[in-house]
């Protein structure tokens, strides 16, 4: 099929904005990076659900702890102040966690 459309350009049977089009969706394909496919089936996200601010370390823990509530995307920081233990955090999608800098304060840190 390429080809074919090098062919017709060559030839001069399709018109120069339809080139310049074509040489676009070509330089797309080339450039974009498809996206990694991510390690758990929950979104990637940067607000904390219990204190509603944003944070580059936010991470997703199934915790039973009552005092936090439904909230399951959790900061560094929240985790930390309510002690969820680091073995109930499910991703590593945060800059922290992605090169080993996210570091405890409550307990040891789990390597993903």
């Amino acid at each position: 099929m390429d080809q074919m459309k090098k062919a017709l350009l060559e030839a001069g049977l399709v018109s120069k904005t339809k080139q310049k089009e074509i040489r676009r969706e070509d330089a797309k394909k080339r450039h974009v990076k498809k996206q990694r496919k991510v390690s758990h089936e929950h979104q990637l996200r940067i607000v904390c659900e219990l204190c509603k601010k944003t944070s580059p370390d936010v991470e997703y823990y199934q915790h039973r702890n009552r005092m936090v509530g439904d909230a399951k995307w959790l900061c560094l920081r929240c985790a930390d102040d309510n002690q969820i233990n680091d073995d109930f955090r499910q991703t590593a999608q945060s800059t922290q966690s992605q090169t080993k800098l996210f570091r405890r304060q409550y307990g040891r840190t789990k390597s993903l």
